[in-house]
């Protein structure tokens, strides 16, 4: 098996870099304390430096690998998008996201709560680049989980106020991005 790896420190966390077999980047970290995260005017310092790996590999238990561990959380996305300003646009101003922080102006990290990123948007692969079809390799859908009936009502009207579509597919409340991702927004029931 011919496997690339790539690694970065972040600041905010330490990560390693693979692909699936289709091609879609996995990004696998785990957070420094939030404690030692700086912040400067609402937005959080990351960076990509050097990963230190001999300091990673000095925490290793030699346990053999056994799956996930239950409590395995995805923390944050990427996504390739065709025009950031319109990205934004949806989902700052219509889901409600933070803007934390600006990578020059090809990408942009947006949160929720204080947390350095849940959701990554660049323009790497080239602004205005056409919107995948059904039988491309890349994410099809996925979902944003909203604590209350209340705020997910909020963010639906405020995706309409702004001419985004929404509507309601098997009982969910589902809208499209910009770039033609489908979004179910849920209520958490945890």
């Amino acid at each position: 098996m011919n496997l690339k790896i790539g690694a970065a420190d972040h600041l905010v966390s330490e990560a390693l870099y693979l692909e699936d077999p289709d091609g879609n980047g996995i990004e696998i970290y785990v957070d420094r304390d939030p404690s030692t995260w700086q912040w400067t005017n609402g937005e959080v310092a990351m960076t990509t430096d050097p990963l230190n790996f001999n300091q990673l590999l000095s925490l290793t238990t030699n346990k053999p690998w056994a799956g996930l561990p239950a409590d395995t959380v995805m923390g944050h996305i990427h996504l390739q998008v065709a025009n950031l300003a319109e990205s934004k646009k949806f989902y700052v101003d219509g889901l409600g996201f933070k803007v934390v922080s600006y990578y020059g102006n090809h990408a942009l990290f947006i949160s929720d709560a204080g947390y350095h990123h849940h959701i990554a948007l660049n323009t790497w692969a080239g602004e205005g680049i056409p919107v995948g079809g059904k039988d491309e390799v890349g994410i099809t859908s996925y979902a944003i989980y909203y604590p209350t009936e209340e705020m997910r009502e909020k963010a639906v009207e405020r995706l309409l106020d702004l001419q985004f579509w929404v509507g309601e597919e098997n009982g969910e409340v589902i809208t499209y991005d910009p770039s033609n991702i489908q979004l179910h927004l849920t209520i958490a029931t945890v």
